[in-house]
């Protein structure tokens, strides 16, 4: 078995980084991998492990909690050091693995050299291109106070960046684009793109899915289409666009699954179901209830739950900018838009649900795409990508001295 320690900044709070781990913590065993994951509990909860699908995950104990003070959902648990790095000798890993340029980050690259093992960094937020003049107008109103934040947000980025991936033996990214970035900052040489880590618990969705169920639940209209948006109210997530889109296409229905500080932006309107944040068979429901899944993120780095969305068979909408638009638009199951364009989302969307047979057509390629992408398949071409490389290299090293 291949002894793996992913540490992260945060596991409990909603978002991709926190999906791919819970996911990779139950398909590790599938692929030879013996995996740890490493998170701060929550400040001021004892410290415990959990066994998860046969891999462990370790929260240590945290010093100091800081919440994001524009997105309060998000918090940062700064762990107690020497628990963390008992943990991972406990572990005994033979690659240390870090996923953000947060506090742990900083800490994974001493730890991996304390340790005498290889880096593998995985740039699963590109925090740089998420700040884009919308969203920093939606998050900071006054201008003055914008550029001066704005000015030392991408500073600490640049700087932050550096520290953590330069020094990693791989970096590893799920979308072009983002490699692309990564190679321009000089952060990699060769970024190694590899497969988005799906749910887990995909493969029974379909089964668990209850779309009658769902739509008496949340009384939506029987005779109307239904988009459905997944994710945070948070002004990088382009809330105003599922506004403008519910006003000017009154005839359709929209669902947003999820929470955030933006929700005044849309809970008012008549036709939009706001539900809360769903997991499960309730999660999997919505999608099932659902005509068309939205992506309207001003600069999504990924957006993992479009291909949930394929998965399910539901066609996607998505905004260009999104990292998981080429997989999108290579499987045939959805269209892209200009995200700056609100115009060409309604014609969009409208062309969309106007055009039955090519909704079809866009249903049979997601769940077609899906057979050919089972999460424990594209797992294992993760783990040969990213981790196997590196180890060939040390052992080479090793044979040479």
């Amino acid at each position: 078995m291949l002894n793996v320690c992913v540490l992260l900044d945060a596991f409990d709070h909603v978002s991709g980084i926190s999906t791919t781990y819970h996911s990779q913590l139950h398909l590790a065993p599938s692929a030879g991998v013996r995996l740890t994951v490493i998170a701060p509990a929550a400040h001021g909860e004892a410290p415990r492990t959990d066994s998860v699908g046969g891999s462990a995950l370790v929260r240590v104990g945290s010093r100091l909690s800081v919440h994001f003070p524009v997105d309060k959902s998000i918090r940062l648990d700064l762990p107690d050091r020497e628990q963390f790095q008992r943990a991972v000798a406990h572990a005994e890993p033979d690659i240390v693995h870090i996923a953000a340029p947060g506090p742990v980050g900083l800490m994974g690259k001493r730890i991996a050299r304390d340790f005498g093992v290889p880096l593998v960094g995985y740039f699963h937020t590109d925090y740089l291109s998420m700040q884009t003049p919308q969203v920093l107008r939606a998050m900071l109103p006054n201008p003055i106070i914008r550029y001066s934040a704005s000015s030392v947000m991408q500073a600490f980025n640049r700087i932050t960046e550096r520290m953590v991936y330069a020094p990693c033996d791989i970096v590893c990214c799920e979308a072009h684009k983002v490699a692309d970035a990564i190679i321009a900052r000089g952060l990699h040489p060769r970024p190694i793109h590899v497969p988005a880590t799906l749910r887990h618990d995909l493969p029974n969705a379909i089964q668990t899915a209850d779309p009658d169920v769902f739509a008496r639940r949340f009384k939506l209209p029987p005779d109307r289409p239904s988009v459905l948006y997944v994710g945070r109210f948070s002004a990088d997530k382009n809330l105003p666009l599922i506004a403008q889109l519910a006003q000017r296409c009154p005839d359709v229905h929209f669902i947003a699954v999820g929470d955030g500080v933006l929700r005044h932006l849309i809970e008012h309107q008549p036709n939009i179901t706001l539900t809360g944040w769903l997991n499960g068979a309730d999660l999997w429901s919505a999608f099932a209830a659902s005509t068309v899944f939205l992506m309207p993120s001003w600069n999504e780095t990924f957006g993992l739950v479009a291909l949930e969305a394929m998965a399910m068979g539901i066609p996607v909408l998505t905004a260009d900018t999104a990292g998981s638009a080429p997989d999108v638009l290579a499987a045939g199951a959805g269209i892209a838009f200009d995200v700056s364009d609100i115009d060409a989302a309604v014609f969009s969307l409208r062309a969309m649900l106007a055009d039955t047979a090519a909704l079809a057509a866009m249903r049979s390629c997601g769940l077609g795409w899906f057979v050919e992408n089972h999460p424990t398949a594209r797992y294992r071409q993760f783990v040969q990508l990213a981790y196997h490389p590196v180890l060939e290299t040390t052992f080479n090293v090793m044979d040479s001295v």
